[in-house]
């Protein structure tokens, strides 16, 4: 038999190292996702517009092929923030991170 104050303390202590350990998804990281990029010889085929966010992404040709489409943005590259760069820095930061298999994170525009 536990005290109705008790079993309350318990169960608040309980939902905050719930909360803590478990954070509920936020609804900008709930739109985000990591994908490969995949690289051919001919390179991604991919056309790209650096902005605040990141790369826009403008075209995806049908091969290599990739996991995103046109419209969405390129927040991040093998766990490089691109959001909040000048251009020329996001372009430099892509630019060292690109290859075949390099993971990056899709959100839309």
């Amino acid at each position: 038999f536990v005290h109705q104050d008790t079993r309350q303390k318990a169960r608040q202590e309980l939902q905050s190292l719930l909360d803590y350990h478990f954070p509920a998804p936020t609804p900008t990281r709930a739109m985000e996702r990591q994908v490969r990029l995949r690289v051919a010889e001919s390179g991604a085929g991919i056309d790209l517009t650096p902005s605040d966010r990141g790369f826009h992404i403008d075209h995806v040709e049908d091969f290599p092929g990739q996991e995103f489409s046109a419209g969405e943005v390129i927040l991040a590259i093998n766990g490089c923030p691109l959001s909040g760069l000048t251009e020329e820095e996001v372009e430099d930061t892509f630019g060292a991170n690109f290859g075949d298999g390099a993971v990056l994170v899709i959100g839309s525009a």
